[in-house]
């Protein structure tokens, strides 16, 4: 008897829970799924109303008891999409009730169209393409150049975050090579895991590698001349002295990464006129003291090769005349010739009488 009762209990049951009827939920999320990693959604999650017929257990559920499901596979790029949603993707999320057990038709979702608007989840990669080997005997490497320097990538945040850099996934072998190099790159090429490049048409990556002899040549114009001035308490301490020109154009030789960093604004010629007699001589500018040149680097040729120096001297002929040709040259210049007439006769005057002024047999010791 009591046997009988358990199972007319059950049957009982199992006749109610299965007797089917419908009910409206309201407020039910809905809840994306198959995005793509290199795709967000950056419009809002809509809520949807859906009219479900099923078991009695229905009359117990409310809408946060189940979630629409959106398939968004097909969306494949970045812009505005209407998906049309699919009885299939309303499911339960209680334990005891499957979604075997629900019928939803097109007609009981509202609204069953929705909008999506997706984003690419992307960022700036730098390109930093990979190469090994060695150049020719006496070359280097000096430069290399990688267009476009950055792309854009999408994917998903851990591969974004693997991939900040991106390389070819053949390295480049340069073996004994001199001049330059070029290799060209399709997307295809890059090794970037699951990530896309962002942008339509795909971009070629163009590679050039500068092989360079590892000596080099450079022409530095304008190099300025500095003359030394002697210390106070020197004996050619107030001695007039002056150079023409007051710069050179110089070829320099030397390591190429030494040379290519030379400048005119670097580089100084001193010229100390101590080391001179009083007078106007010609200087070659070997004799002319580098400053700031690297070590390892040659001044092979210099334009002009030598420049004019002059050292005045209390003793020196040379300075009586340039101090009475400036006399004379100021005085026409300011419209006063007779001031500068009597500045010459008293340079003349100054004259140390015992001084000879040329080395003629009749003045000679």
């Amino acid at each position: 008897m009591l046997v009988a009762l358990l199972v007319a209990t059950f049957y009982w049951w199992d006749v109610t829970r299965h007797r089917m009827t419908s009910r409206y939920f309201s407020d039910i999320e809905v809840r994306f799924v198959n995005l793509k990693p290199s795709l967000r959604v950056v419009s809002k999650h809509p809520r949807v109303s859906v009219t479900a017929t099923g078991p009695s257990v229905l009359q117990d559920l409310k809408g946060g008891d189940f979630i629409m499901r959106v398939d968004l596979a097909d969306i494949q790029d970045a812009t505005m999409h209407q998906v049309v949603l699919d009885p299939e993707g309303f499911v339960p999320t209680v334990m005891g009730l499957s979604a075997d057990e629900i019928r939803v038709r097109q007609e009981d979702i509202f609204p069953n169209k929705i909008e999506v608007e997706t984003e690419w989840n992307a960022r700036e990669a730098r390109l930093v393409p990979r190469y090994r080997g060695t150049p020719a005997l006496g070359y280097i490497i000096s430069a290399t150049w990688v267009n476009p320097a950055t792309i854009t990538v999408a994917g998903s945040d851990a591969d974004l975050a693997r991939y900040r850099t991106i390389r070819n996934r053949n390295e480049l072998v340069i073996d004994g090579e001199s001049g330059v190099i070029e290799q060209v790159w399709t997307v295809d090429d890059l090794e970037m895991g699951n990530l896309e490049v962002v942008g339509d048409p795909k971009p070629n990556v163009r590679f050039k590698v500068y092989i360079n002899p590892f000596f080099q040549k450079k022409l530095v114009t304008g190099v300025p001349i500095q003359i030394v001035e002697p210390s106070v308490a020197a004996p050619q301490a107030g001695i007039e002295h002056s150079v023409d020109p007051t710069s050179v154009d110089l070829v320099l030789q030397g390591a190429r990464t030494k040379v290519e960093s030379i400048t005119a604004n670097s580089l100084t010629l001193e010229l100390d006129p101590s080391q001179f007699p009083p007078g106007e001589q010609e200087v070659p500018v070997s004799r002319l003291s580098p400053v700031n040149l690297p070590a390892g680097v040659q001044i092979l040729q210099a334009t002009p090769p030598s420049v004019k120096l002059w050292v005045g001297g209390p003793h020196e002929l040379g300075t009586v005349f340039r101090d009475l040709w400036r006399e004379v040259r100021s005085s026409y210049l300011s419209g006063n010739p007779p001031s500068s007439s009597t500045g010459a006769i008293q340079i003349l005057e100054n004259l140390p009488t015992a001084i000879p002024l040329s080395a003629t047999p009749e003045n000679k010791p």
